[in-house]
């Protein structure tokens, strides 16, 4: 019976030890996180639309220029700009080919996870030009 009481007695004193370092004292260990420090408050999607180019206009350094799209199909995300859209061009867009008027073209940028009803206010941010339609 000693023998019980004195494992028993053991078994609780580790088991308050454990929990002593289980938790680090006040203003140590991983900070505490929040839905604004780890962006889950703003999620965002990738909104991607193709089309056909009826207007050009490249960027040249710090003046930013456009392009006019008649918007054919898109994802989900961008189902309410189905038409005719201008969308601004900057220096920072990574054109891919030389885009002309008639050609086929990408447009992809980065939005709120709600679906999008307008352009984005800045630049998109890849456009890829595919070559004329067939």
């Amino acid at each position: 019976m000693k023998l019980k009481i004195a494992v028993l007695t053991v078994a609780a004193a580790l088991l308050g030890v454990t929990a002593a370092f289980a938790t680090p004292p006040a203003g140590k260990g991983k900070p505490a996180t929040t839905p604004a420090s780890t962006n889950a408050a703003k999620p965002t999607v990738m909104v991607v639309m193709h089309g056909t180019i009826t207007a050009y206009t490249a960027a040249n350094g710090t003046t930013n220029g456009s392009v006019t799209v008649n918007v054919t199909s898109s994802n989900y995300f961008a189902k309410a700009l189905r038409g005719s859209n201008t969308f601004v061009v900057s220096s920072s867009t990574n054109v891919v080919g030389t885009p002309t008027a008639t050609h086929k073209v990408t447009i992809k940028w980065r939005a709120s996870k709600a679906p999008t009803t307008s352009a984005p206010s800045g630049a998109v941010k890849q456009l890829i030009d595919q070559g004329a339609s067939s």
